[in-house]
């Protein structure tokens, strides 16, 4: 009798302990369920703030570059590499990521050749870099902040950003562009360049403006 009895208690505490189990489980996975939804939606948060910087980043630099090319004829080392200078602005960018602490940083060029030439230019070019690294994205907003007054100008020509649950940080990759002085026109060019690009920004805001809301 003693023995039955204790068997049931056994049983008892058998089914006790197997609903404690569950009840944990079932709250660490609702947990992660909610801490997941929590980082999809700090990710997206973050990817808009990323494309406003990228956009605010790019029409802030033409505008100054406009600017300074239309007072001054010594301003176009500010804004554009020499060719034999090319090596110098990838250094100084990897330098950048190396004192910043962006882990996994790698950077080569799109090319083969050091730069591209561009349609119905015939002394400018541009030189783009692809590069990736793994990192939080304060240090990724500072190294956006830091490339944006980098001298000579370097543009986000485009990037991505992702999660990865295995690692520490999110992985990007980005593609950065600037401009390259391979004739003695390239002033001309540049400005005749950012005449366009401000036509174009016009026409594309007043389309927007003009858009039905």
């Amino acid at each position: 009798m003693n023995l039955k009895k204790g068997s049931v208690i056994s049983w008892i505490l058998l089914l006790v302990l197997c609903a404690a189990c569950i009840t944990v489980y079932l709250t660490v996975l609702q947990n992660s369920k909610n801490q997941l939804s929590e980082t999809k939606k700090l990710l997206a948060e973050k990817q808009d703030q990323l494309e406003f910087m990228e956009f605010g980043q790019g029409k802030q630099q033409l505008n100054e570059m406009r600017n300074n090319l239309a007072t001054s004829s010594d301003t176009l080392t500010k804004f554009v590499c020499p060719v034999e200078s090319i090596s110098d602005i990838t250094f100084s960018i990897s330098q950048l990521a190396s004192d910043l602490g962006l882990e996994q940083y790698s950077c080569e060029q799109r090319k083969k050749s050091p730069y591209e030439k561009m349609e119905g230019m015939n002394n400018l070019a541009v030189c783009r870099l692809h590069i990736n690294f793994r990192s939080e994205f304060n240090e990724f907003a500072r190294f956006l902040n830091k490339l944006e007054k980098h001298q000579p100008v370097i543009f986000i020509d485009k990037f991505s950003i992702q999660p990865d649950s295995k690692e520490t940080g999110k992985y990007v990759d980005m593609v950065l562009a600037f401009f390259v002085d391979i004739g003695p026109d390239s002033q001309k060019e540049l400005t005749h360049l950012l005449a366009k690009s401000h036509e174009l920004a016009n026409a594309n805001d007043r389309q927007d403006s003009e858009r039905p809301q």
